[in-house]
């Protein structure tokens, strides 16, 4: 059978990468003939996007205060008859009320456990584990994009004493993304590092997500080798004092810090590199969440930086270059192991957004065909 199926998402990618789910289900699904919307929130990022997705319908609205951006999104979904209902990541903004009158599935991709955020204030862990245990109670089908979370929800649900449909599905990459790496060369960074070997992070700057770690590291193999530099894309909380950190330890030649990035400037620096990094901490946040880079990480086939937790462990497997957890010494040296590897074969296809959209459609497929019958 053909759906239709609607992906709800909140502000844009800069922001909040849940929306990566959308974007990068969006083609597979197009080209199996389904029809597919995007309840998307008006802005140039998100228009800049949608326009490399053929055949996708944007629903838009209006960014403005928790209520009215829910308001604006049921009255989308309830304007249209949708098979499936997809909702990109759990928050107060994207918990819309299911369509009564629909007889479609409704579904609640779940990609981290923010109650679980120590540093988090008390009051919105207390808010966010609420929202967790509403979600569960209130929508019929969850999405989970990691195999802590699942486990966590079947131990909910049992505890509930409730049914609930539930897929595990990691993030992925996309062909088209595959395809503009092929086509990007790296020459504009290899020009300005020349003869220097590349480490390399795209992310938020977090100190619960090991940032400092890596900083610390860093330092250190810079102290040891000449030879190394490194660029670091993305912004966040701690985003200022990293810099100042790299300017204290007079760094600030060897390491660089552009922010959030276009994607072409992303493609050259990932043609670029040599080694890739993707910090984690033994915390039931890290374990939870599925690092959507680890994806797109592998399909440049070079060696990456992390610690053998969640899904970077699952996936990486034996290819991985591992550290110690909050171990700036051991992340050290697997930079240092990973500095002399080459190209690592990684199993892409198994990783791909097509690959995810065959499976989520056998499910979808399954929880609608159970309904048929009733």
């Amino acid at each position: 059978m053909k759906y239709s199926i609607c992906f709800v998402t909140h502000a844009s990618l800069e922001r909040h990468a849940t929306i990566k789910r959308a974007f990068g289900m969006a083609g597979p699904l197009t080209l199996l003939g389904h029809r597919v919307f995007i309840c998307l929130e008006e802005n140039d990022s998100n228009r800049e996007t949608i326009a490399r997705l053929n055949g996708v319908t944007a629903l838009w609205y209006k960014p403005g205060s928790l209520k009215a951006e829910r308001m604006q999104k049921s009255v989308l979904i309830a304007n249209n008859r949708f098979d499936v209902v997809h909702i990109c990541g759990l928050g107060f903004r994207n918990s819309i009320w299911k369509d009564k009158n629909s007889s479609g599935v409704t579904i609640m991709d779940h990609v981290e456990l923010e109650s679980s955020l120590v540093n988090a204030p008390k009051k919105r862990r207390i808010a966010q584990y609420a929202l967790e245990i509403w979600s569960l109670l209130y929508y019929e089908a969850h999405v989970l994009a990691s195999s802590y979370l699942q486990d966590l929800w079947k131990t909910r649900c049992a505890q509930w004493k409730i049914n609930r449909e539930m897929l595990y599905l990691p993030f992925a990459f996309d062909h088209q993304w595959r395809n503009r790496l092929e086509n990007s060369t790296g020459e504009m960074t290899r020009a300005h590092f020349p003869g220097k070997k590349i480490l390399f992070y795209m992310g938020g700057f977090h100190r619960a997500y090991g940032c400092y770690e890596m900083l610390n590291a860093l330092e250190l193999l810079m102290k040891k080798r000449n030879d190394v530099v490194a660029v670091l894309c993305g912004r966040g909380p701690e985003y200022g004092a990293a810099q100042d950190y790299i300017m204290l330890n007079g760094l600030a030649d060897r390491i660089k810090m552009p922010g959030y990035v276009p994607e072409s400037e992303l493609m050259d620096y990932l043609s670029a590199a040599d080694v890739l990094i993707s910090p984690l901490q033994d915390t039931i946040a890290d374990r939870a969440r599925c690092p959507s880079k680890l994806y797109e990480y592998m399909v440049t086939k070079r060696p990456i930086v992390t610690c053998r937790i969640g899904e970077n462990g699952h996936h990486l497997g034996e290819f991985g270059f591992y550290y110690e957890p909050e171990d700036a010494i051991s992340m050290e040296t697997a930079m240092e192991r990973a500095l002399e590897s080459g190209r690592q074969e990684y199993n892409l296809e198994e990783h791909s957004w097509t690959a995810r959209v065959h499976l989520y459609l056998e499910w979808i497929e399954e929880i609608l065909g159970r309904r048929r019958l009733r």
